[in-house]
Formats: structure tokens, sequence, C-alpha cells
């Protein structure tokens, strides 16, 4: 006690061994605090219902259980054909006709060498005419061509425009008729031309003699095939281009198969 009357109390605190004093906890290697989490921003990510998803399994197992009884009432064994492929025919004429029913027997050779050798041609025109080119042509059921074959002596211009000093052609056809049409055909555009019309004889057959501004040219009908002979002018004398024209179309017409 003191002097002024006044108890002093001292609170003695008790030491607490250091064993026994609790400590801070130690953060974990690698732990890191979450940031605080914030209201939602955005908008609600929206619910199905549940009586929609049942409705939509209750269509599914339908829908298969349909499928299935349908594959199921059908025969296996019996095969579905397919459906049917549309076809048209196109419009044909007599030649076509003709054509569709099997080729006739081929009237005209492969080969020129077969209907006048060029050496040959150059003793006819009594000159030598140079190179020579033959180019084997395709059917035309337009005009009722079955084969045809071209024969230039003298030729010049390649194939795609071949020009021959002396040409032999000869073609043949799916009836006489389709053979003389062509020929009757030919007279009349040459005549229109300006050509003058000759007729004259082959042998016994007869023939036409055209002559034009450039050239001369023989032409005959014979059964299903044609002949054509032609010159260029200036290429034999023209006192002599009737002659050549006749034995060229005579050796031509000879080279014909029966």
């Amino acid at each position: 006690m003191t002097r002024t009357g006044v108890a002093n109390v001292i609170f003695v605190r008790a030491a607490v061994p250091a064993s026994t004093r609790r400590r801070p906890p130690t953060p974990c290697a690698g732990f890191r605090r979450r940031p605080p989490v914030g209201p939602r921003v955005g908008p609600a990510e929206p619910r199905v219902p549940t009586w929609a998803a049942d409705r939509l399994v209750l269509l599914l197992v339908l829908t298969t259980c349909v499928a299935a009884l349908f594959a199921c009432s059908g025969d296996p064994s019996t095969p579905v054909p397919p459906p049917p492929v549309p076809t048209s025919t196109p419009p044909s004429t007599p030649a076509n006709t003709l054509l569709a029913q099997g080729m006739p027997a081929a009237r005209v050779p492969k080969d020129c060498t077969l209907v006048a050798p060029a050496a040959e041609v150059d003793r006819i025109a009594g000159r030598r005419l140079g190179p020579s080119l033959q180019i084997v042509g395709v059917p035309e059921p337009a005009i009722g061509r079955t084969e045809r074959l071209a024969c230039y002596y003298g030729a010049s211009g390649g194939v795609k425009k071949p020009v021959g000093a002396v040409e032999l052609g000869l073609a043949g056809y799916a009836t006489e008729r389709a053979a003389a049409q062509r020929v009757r055909a030919t007279i009349d555009a040459e005549r229109a031309r300006g050509a003058a019309v000759n007729e004259i004889r082959l042998g016994a057959e007869p023939a036409v003699l055209l002559v034009g501004p450039k050239e001369r040219t023989l032409m005959l009908a014979l059964d299903r095939a044609t002949v054509v002979v032609t010159a260029r002018h200036g290429v034999v004398d023209d006192d002599q281009a009737t002659r050549v024209l006749t034995v060229l179309g005579q050796r031509a017409s000879g080279a014909l198969l029966a």
C-alpha cells in the first residue's frame, strides 16, 4: 500500500512455454488465394423444362418403333426394282432407218492404191502431179452416205483443207435413191455457181461433165455409189481434159466393190 491509500494492483502475466505457443498457419506450396467472387454478370443459362425433355425422349422412341415396324413388314427376299431410265428416240429419216437396221455391203475400197496408183494417174494425165494424199471418210446418215474415199494427186493444203491437181472421190450410200439425189444436188449447186452442165456417157452409164471457172468435174451414180473425178484447169490441156476425166472415171468405177 502507498501513502495515497490507493491500492496498486499489479497483474502478473504468467509465462507461457514456447512449445505451447500457437503459430500462424503456414500457406501451402502452390496455394493461391481465390479472388473474391462477385455477382454473376450476363443472362442466366436457359434451362430446359423437364416436361419438354420427356416429350422429346418419347417422340424419339415412337419414331424408332414405327421405323422398325415398316422395316419388318416388307419381304426382304423381294428386290426393289430400280426406277426406269427415261429414253428418247431421235426422229429418223429413211436413210437413218436403213442404217439402223444394218450397214449395207461396202462398195468403196479403203485405199487409193486400189483405185488408181499415183504413177498411173501421172501417166494418164501426161505429167508428174506430185505428192498424193488419201482421206477415208465417215458415214453421214443425214444424206444417207455410208462410206467415202477421197484421193488427191498433186496434193496441197494438208489434211484439213486438201486440194489436188486431180481428185478422185468414191462414196457409198444406203440406197440407190440417196446416191442419185446426191448427184442431182451437186449438179444444181454447181449450176447455181455458174458452171456449165454437159451430159455425156461413161461407157454404158450416163454421166455429167461440169465445167466451172477453176475446174472440170465428171460425176455419175452407179447403183448405191457415186464417182467424182475433178481436174484443175491447166493440169491437162483443154482438148485432152475430157479424155483424161473419162479414163480416170472408168478406172474409179471399176474399183467399186461388187
